[in-house]
């Protein structure tokens, strides 16, 4: 086969940092089996509502190759979004296939539509805020005045234990029935939302 003969791959590569020893990027030895642990993790508790909040990315696959080249799908998770409901409701349907056992649940995804300038004034009314320093603050960051707020509709299906999203879900649960994304601060860890300095790196941007 020529190299011009290659299909381009179609999808997103995730390096693992297996390691049977120490290196000189860690000491940590992170086996194959700790790895696979974690993906399982992943199946079970976080599959079904990590691409609740994103716009880019409408499936998840995760297979396991033998040595002998033979691949077994584990879990696949395909999200589907419709038509708006109204101006700032739309419907997003999640169907999570493990191991051949299919679920499915449907969502209610409520939209906020704050103007920009209004997030200005009202951080302007915050101690240590000027329009300044507001200025340099979004200037080639991500941060937006967006929130949105999944609720399930799925009929016959357990309460949702509400968590906190930054796109991607965090560990931190609300104690509220609904899933609530938006433009956190959060430490590097991602598992804790900032408190002043904690946690932030000397002279970066977010200091």
């Amino acid at each position: 086969m020529k190299a011009d003969d290659v299909l381009p791959f179609l999808g997103t590569v995730i390096r693992c940092p297996l390691r049977t020893s120490s290196s000189r990027i860690s000491d940590q030895v992170v086996p194959s089996e700790v790895i696979s642990k974690l993906l399982q993790e992943f199946m079970d508790q976080e599959m079904e509502v990590s691409c609740l909040f994103l716009n880019n990315i409408n499936c998840i696959e995760i297979h396991e190759i033998s040595p002998s080249g033979i691949s077994t799908l584990l879990a696949k998770m395909v999200v589907s979004r419709s038509d708006p409901v109204s101006s700032t409701i739309f419907t997003t349907v999640v169907q999570l296939d493990r191991r051949n056992q299919v679920a499915r649940k449907e969502w209610h995804i409520v939209e906020s539509d704050f103007p920009r300038d209004e997030a200005i004034n009202m951080l302007l009314q915050l101690p240590g805020y000027s329009l300044s320093t507001i200025d340099g603050m979004l200037q080639g960051t991500k941060f937006s005045p967006e929130v949105k707020i999944a609720v399930d509709i799925t009929t016959d299906t357990k309460p949702t234990r509400g968590r906190l999203f930054t796109f991607l879900p965090l560990p931190i649960f609300t104690g509220f029935p609904v899933h609530i994304h938006a433009s956190f601060g959060i430490d590097a860890s991602r598992t804790n939302l900032r408190r002043d300095s904690v946690g932030l790196a000397s002279g970066s941007r977010d200091q």
